[in-house]
């Protein structure tokens, strides 16, 4: 018996690396996304595990990284003032610069845009895969792995719904030569982290959309995680400019302009003037 037909549902980072993995072991392997275009800009910065850069890093044809490295773990209070900087030499990358590089080692011919998965079929040897578009694949083994709304997981696991766990996380970019140069002194080599109350930020610099990693030419990245409790606030936060409810995620452009204005008041109010900079821009 040889290696089994892998159908799988999904085509994001978690998607992609099953493909690859799964490719490079034998199997033959098809990968179904929904969206009609490759994936861009979905999200921002990662903290990328050393196993993670070894499979790019391993390659025969290429010996490529996909992070950069900051030596120091900061603290700073809200006047900016340095608490602690402890050497951990983490690895940093963004979601985009993981997501080209696993689809430029899968490949394209056996990745299938615009194919939402609607439902499966179990059978003693084999699963059918149903697609919106009308096709139906089969094959010998379907990975599941399209995300937060999953199909696959409302099929499975119905009574299972996403809980809000009490916080948000308010994510943003910037060019790292657009900040001041003392903001770019801050950030040089240091992940940089304020402790707020309640409440957390953490910023850092991850590689720009070119892949290109040193100074200036990163991208400056931010996560700052915001108490909203339900019962109205955080209702209200997550209804769009077009009075449309989302439950999970904000797309860029569709927050409404008063949640903004209050989010860049409280960052000058509560953040240590680099972190404001960096949320501000």
């Amino acid at each position: 018996m040889g290696w089994p037909r892998v159908l799988i549902a999904g085509g994001s980072i978690g998607g992609l690396t099953a493909a690859v993995l799964l490719r490079d072991l034998g199997c033959e392997v098809d990968v179904y996304e929904r969206s009609a275009s490759a994936l861009e800009d979905r999200g921002a910065g990662i903290v990328v595990l050393p196993i993670t850069e070894k499979y790019f890093t391993d390659q025969e044809t290429e010996n490529r990284r996909v992070s950069l490295e900051l030596t120091y773990w900061t603290y700073m209070d809200r006047s900016g003032a340095v608490l602690s900087a402890d050497p951990d030499h983490f690895r940093f990358s963004g979601w985009s610069t993981i997501y080209r590089a696993l689809l430029e080692a899968f490949g394209h011919d056996r990745y299938h845009l615009g194919h939402e998965m609607v439902g499966f079929d179990n059978h003693p040897d084999s699963v059918t895969l149903h697609l919106a578009n009308g096709l139906s694949v089969t094959g010998d083994l379907l990975v599941c792995a399209d995300g937060l709304g999953s199909t696959a997981r409302s099929i499975l696991l119905p009574e299972v719904q996403p809980q809000y766990s009490g916080y948000v996380a308010w994510r943003g970019t910037t060019p790292e030569g657009a900040l001041s140069a003392h903001a770019q002194a801050d950030l040089a080599d240091s992940m940089v982290y304020q402790v707020l109350d309640p409440g957390h930020i953490l910023v850092y610099a991850i590689p720009d959309h070119e892949g290109r990693s040193t100074p200036p030419n990163r991208v400056i990245n931010f996560v700052w995680y915001r108490n909203y409790p339900k019962g109205g606030p955080f209702e209200d936060l997550m209804t769009d400019r077009d009075g449309a409810q989302r439950t999970g995620t904000m797309p860029p452009g569709t927050i409404r302009p008063e949640h903004l204005t209050e989010m860049r008041a409280t960052a000058q109010q509560v953040l240590a003037p680099t972190l404001f900079e960096v949320v501000n821009r």
